[in-house]
């Protein structure tokens, strides 16, 4: 074999190396761009559903309110068992 064929015997073999790295380089690069474009559409959804969340400090407010509501419920009630002890204990006595 002359030198000519072996150097273009070589150049065929690095073509083909080039083709096949450059068709490798091509795949991988449409599945990184189809992860990303999962990834994003994952970070997407975390972003809608937080934003239906409460913040803290509504949260605190709620409760406080609750709080609040809770401790009123609690007076009136005191003052019902209040007023009917003190019917029961008129309707006893008479």
């Amino acid at each position: 074999m002359e030198e000519n064929d072996k150097i273009r015997e070589k150049v065929v073999r690095l073509e083909e190396r080039l083709r096949a790295s450059d068709k490798a380089l091509e795949i991988a690069r449409e599945s990184m761009t189809e992860r990303l474009k999962g990834m994003n559409e994952f970070r997407d959804q975390l972003k809608d559903q937080a934003a239906t969340f409460i913040s803290r400090t509504e949260f605190e407010s709620k409760i406080e309110t609750l709080k609040s509501g809770r401790r009123d419920n609690i007076a009136i009630a005191i003052a019902v068992v209040a007023v009917l002890i003190a019917l029961l204990k008129d309707f006893i006595l008479h």
